[in-house]
């Protein structure tokens, strides 16, 4: 297989990758989250409100405590997305929309972002390593810096 057909294919498999990333995320559900995250202790995830290092920590700090306990209806909407492939590594970016009610007072919540994610090859199963993300660019004079 030529690499342009080679890299396709695996831009097509990490999309998929990526919405299931975003369901995993919907359903706070740490088995399917499993099957995408490495659950090596060298994956890591950026996040405001934390940085998670190995899995133990992203599935028990930001998958149960943040998104499971803190929220009772989640909704991550993934859109222009981005792929990068290379030999072993896959790039991608994307931008989102996340929409939820807090478990605590049933009250509604927005936040908007941008995310780099970072797949590694392990056996031929393409596997989420770290996640970046953070909220949508600042434009003002004295923003950003």
């Amino acid at each position: 297989m030529h690499n342009e057909d080679r890299y396709k294919e695996i831009r097509k498999t990490i999309a998929a990758r990526v919405n299931d990333y975003a369901r995993s995320i919907n359903d706070a559900d740490t088995d399917a989250a499993e099957q995408i995250w490495s659950t090596s202790d060298d994956v890591t995830l950026i996040h405001p409100r934390s940085h998670e290092h190995g899995w133990d920590q992203v599935k028990t700090e930001f998958y149960e405590k943040t998104m499971r306990d803190r929220f009772s209806q989640r909704h991550l909407e993934v859109f222009d997305l981005s792929i990068y492939p290379y030999e072993s590594v896959v790039i991608v970016e994307f931008y989102w929309v996340f929409d939820a009610v807090f478990r605590i007072d049933g009250s509604a919540h927005q936040t908007k972002g941008r995310e780099t994610q970072v797949f590694h090859d392990v056996n031929g199963q393409w596997l989420l390593k770290h996640v970046h993300y953070s909220g949508m660019p600042v434009t003002g004079e004295r923003e950003g810096f």
